[in-house]
């Protein structure tokens, strides 16, 4: 774990109900690719940090966020992700409630939703 912070963390797009884990969009400085940072508050979620990163590290499965890297200063954990433009399945759910999914797209969503459970049943 590294504690070089490297980006700024100005587009939050997620923050839990007490506050203590928020999700930004950002860029590494000199990259044009964006990734998604989880910052968890350490003195609420330390536990919990190292649990979701020690289970979904070392999977690499199209149906499962990939972390990249981490790093921590004095109060916060950053965990750095792939960003998903199109946010998680239940925003894209919610989005199209109107316009039912296809068949075929059904099935692509299930096999990846199936695929992912399954590397995380592996690793648990």
């Amino acid at each position: 774990m590294s504690n070089t912070i490297d980006y700024n963390l100005n587009d939050q797009i997620y923050e839990n109900s007490d506050k203590t884990i928020k999700i930004f969009k950002t860029r590494r400085f000199g990259t044009i690719k964006y990734i998604a940072v989880k910052v968890y508050k350490k003195s609420y979620h330390k536990e919990k940090y190292s649990y979701e990163y020690s289970l979904i590290k070392p999977i690499n499965n199209l149906g499962i966020v990939n972390i990249m890297s981490s790093s921590e200063d004095h109060n916060y954990f950053y965990m750095e992700m792939e960003f998903c433009a199109t946010g998680d399945l239940s925003r894209c759910l919610w989005q199209n409630k109107n316009n039912p999914y296809s068949e075929r797209t059904i099935k692509q969503i299930s096999t990846q939703l199936l695929s992912g459970l399954q590397a995380l049943h592996k690793t648990a």
